[in-house]
């Protein structure tokens, strides 16, 4: 999928790594809102721009009020607001893209979320949708089906878009627990099977994927054994898919089968 931006398309971007390590995910919206601030500099660094405009524009300059050309616009599409609240904080939590994405998400979905009051806006997504924005990036929240066709040319960040990226479900959890890279990849195929043969809702994956974590940090599992286990906890492994079932039996290199 193509990141929705004004301005056309520009060459490729290499972003510098956060200054300060991502901390460990203790809940699952939060390892949502962890991977949603993967994706999103994942897309920025597609997105090209040099180091220059990915500042945001100061206030008062001559442009400030038509805001900046090739703007990329994010849509938080359907999640709860305890996952969008969760994707804010995550946001601002990095030191680049608390700089270079402009949040506004509606007071009446996430107003009771502690988030911040700069984050809140009165005004509905189709409106913000083309307002002038002064950083490289604005991120907006998406919360029912009456504004779906007005906003489809922002890039939604949504289930569908999450779940296919279990490699970034994988950097998130893995954070602050030793998992060789052999075993991080044997991870990043199951979540790829689990995403496929299963039609998961974006909670019940972010509950295995951290349960999967806390087997392998705190009772010292073996990552096969760890999958097998989060799965039964979740009851993946019961679900029926076309006649058979599907358990998610993905076994590092040298373990037994």
């Amino acid at each position: 999928m193509t990141m929705a931006h004004e301005g056309g398309s520009v060459a490729s971007l290499s972003v510098p790594a956060p200054a300060q390590p991502v901390p460990p995910p203790i809940s699952p919206d939060a390892l949502i809102g962890a991977v949603t601030a993967l994706f999103l500099r994942d897309q920025l660094v597609g997105r090209g721009a040099t180091a220059a405009e990915l500042l945001p524009m100061p206030r008062g300059s001559e442009t400030a009020e038509s805001g900046r050309a090739g703007t990329a616009r994010f849509i938080i599409d359907r999640l709860s607001a305890q996952q969008t609240a969760a994707i804010a904080r995550a946001v601002s939590a990095d030191p680049n893209l608390s700089a270079w994405v402009d949040i506004k998400l509606p007071q009446s979905f996430v107003g009771g979320q502690g988030l911040p009051a700069e984050m809140l806006t009165d005004k509905r997504a189709t409106w913000l949708r083309n307002a002038p924005c002064l950083r490289p990036a604005l991120l907006l929240a998406n919360t029912g089906d009456d504004e779906d066709q007005s906003l489809r040319e922002l890039t939604p960040v949504g289930s569908p878009e999450l779940v296919a990226r279990p490699a970034m479900w994988v950097q998130a959890a893995s954070a602050g627990i030793p998992i060789a890279d052999e075993d991080k990849r044997w991870w990043e195929k199951a979540l790829g099977g689990l995403g496929v043969l299963q039609s998961v809702s974006l909670d019940r994956f972010a509950a295995y994927v951290l349960s999967t974590r806390e087997l392998v940090d705190t009772e010292s599992a073996l990552l096969h054994d760890a999958l097998d286990a989060a799965g039964s906890r979740r009851d993946f492994a019961a679900r029926p898919l076309g006649g058979r079932r599907y358990t998610p039996t993905f076994k590092p290199s040298g373990h037994a089968t």
